[in-house]
């Protein structure tokens, strides 16, 4: 209230200025902000559940940082969800992220690589998937429509 009685004290020229240089004060931070890329840790999900067919599917990858760097988990689900597979990403400065692990079902090495957005992880390396969204793990009990 305060705030208006000062403005409306002052004359259209100044209060237009006043007005100018807050609406520039308030959005510069975000425009500062835009030029940052996204935070590399998070959940990237596309898993739900079938309740038809009672199978789960997709793919989940969990990106965290510990004292020794990035680490991360990756599970895929083709009706029933596979083990927790533990991997060390590389992410460069533009949030290129590359990763490998030993096959648990071929036994061959796999190598994914990624963008990390602030939409998600944009795979080109996963079949049938672009987009993993950032997103709650499917595994936390508020997600969860029907348990495997």
């Amino acid at each position: 209230m305060v705030e208006f009685k000062i403005i409306r004290a002052m004359s259209r020229p100044l209060c237009a200025i006043t007005l100018a240089m807050s609406l520039a004060l308030t959005a510069w931070p975000t425009v500062a902000h835009a030029g940052q890329p996204a935070s590399p840790t998070g959940t990237f999900s596309s898993m739900y559940y079938n309740p038809e067919s009672t199978d789960l599917h997709g793919t989940e990858i969990r990106i965290v940082y510990t004292r020794d760097g990035f680490q991360g988990t990756y599970q895929h689900a083709q009706g029933e969800p596979s083990e927790l597979i533990l991997f060390t990403p590389m992410i460069d400065d533009d949030n290129r992220i590359t990763f490998t692990f030993k096959s648990p079902w071929t036994g061959e090495r796999v190598m994914i690589s990624g963008q990390i957005t602030e939409s998600g992880l944009e795979m080109g390396e996963l079949p049938g998937e672009n987009l993993l969204k950032r997103a709650p793990s499917y595994w936390e009990e508020r997600r969860r429509t029907n348990p495997p």
